[in-house]
């Protein structure tokens, strides 16, 4: 089962623990419920032939920290700056992948201007380090286990889904090529 958030599948892990004991049992197998990200982690890790490593936050904050501090402004100077910048960049990232992930190639950026311009350098360089680095941020999982799942025809286990009181294009593709 994938529930939409950790605080989903919690819920719903311990309302099948309260039934079970409610029923008399004592003992029994533990539910496979993991929240959307955990599922499209593993998902993926179990499909990573490449051997590319998953950033975590901190790692992930710093590569963003790095290349906007490059970029020489004034606020891209200054610690405390650089660093909501990083968090800021890594959230519209995030965002970007999650609902919009056709303006994650470099030739759908190339009329933003200003701000988003200046962004879409940044996640340019965000992106160029990644592949030479052989690293992957957790916000292009789902997109990149789309296209594994797609290569992949195997047999995959049925899903049940929970808690989403949406769901956004990526999970949808994601479930969709899940089968």
């Amino acid at each position: 089962m994938v529930a939409s958030s950790d605080r989903a599948a919690r819920a719903l892990q311990t309302d099948f623990h309260r039934r079970r004991r409610v029923e008399g049992l004592s003992t029994w197998p533990v539910p496979n419920i993991v929240d959307w990200k955990t599922f499209a982690r593993t998902a993926w890790e179990d499909r990573n032939l490449d051997g590319r490593i998953l950033l975590n936050t901190t790692q992930e904050q710093s590569i963003w920290a790095q290349i906007i501090h490059s970029e020489k402004h004034l606020p891209t100077m200054l610690p405390a700056s650089v660093r909501r910048l990083a968090s800021m960049a890594m959230e519209a990232h995030d965002l970007l992948c999650s609902y919009a992930p056709q303006f994650l190639r470099k030739s759908s950026r190339v009329s933003w201007d200003q701000d988003a311009g200046e962004f879409g350098k940044w996640l340019a360089s965000f992106d160029d380090h990644c592949a030479k680095n052989g690293l992957i941020s957790p916000s292009r999982l789902p997109l990149e286990l789309i296209a594994q799942l797609q290569e992949d025809s195997s047999d995959r286990p049925p899903l049940c889904i929970a808690g989403f009181d949406r769901i956004v294009a990526t999970q949808r593709q994601l479930f969709d090529a899940w089968g």
